[in-house]
This record gives C-alpha cells, sequence and structure tokens, in this order.
C-alpha cells in the first residue's frame, strides 16, 4: 500500500483521505479561534492601563531665596502617596 500523503492514504481510498483532511483543517481552523480570543481575553484583561493617581499629603516649603542674578532658590520636601488602580 502507497503512502502517497502521509496520512496512510493510497490513490484507491480517496473518501478516507477527505475525511482526513477535513478533519485537520477543521482541527486547525477551532486552534486558530481559540487563539484568537485568547488574544482578545488577554487583550481586554491587560491592555488597557489604567492611570496611576497621585497625591501629595504634605509640603513644606523650607527655603525661598532671590540670588542676586535673579535665580530662584528653595527647597520644598512633598510626601506623595502613588495609586495603582489595576
Amino acid at each position: 500500500m502507497g503512502d502517497a500523503d502521509g496520512h496512510g492514504c493510497s490513490c484507491g481510498d480517496c473518501c478516507r483521505c477527505f475525511c482526513i483532511c477535513v478533519a485537520t483543517s477543521v482541527c486547525n481552523w477551532y486552534t486558530f479561534l481559540a487563539a484568537v480570543a485568547l488574544a482578545a481575553v488577554l487583550v481586554a484583561a491587560f491592555g488597557v492601563a489604567l492611570p496611576v493617581r497621585a497625591t501629595v499629603t504634605a509640603a513644606s516649603l523650607a527655603r525661598l531665596d532671590i540670588i542676586d542674578n535673579g535665580s530662584l532658590a528653595y527647597n520644598v520636601s512633598l510626601t506623595v502617596v502613588l495609586r495603582n488602580r489595576n
């Protein structure tokens, strides 16, 4: 028995060859659809990035001076709270 296409089909067994080819195509199609669905779920779950919220809870100005050349010198201390909404 000749193995013309690697599926064990011979030239006289066309119905079996057709069934194997259709089954392989359907399996490949369902695998492709499952991969697309998985990609869509992952993009929906992790693809949307919500912005991080920053809130200043305390601030103090220790020094505020104008230097001779017109520059401003200052010391500021901030307490910042970052909140990730994910």
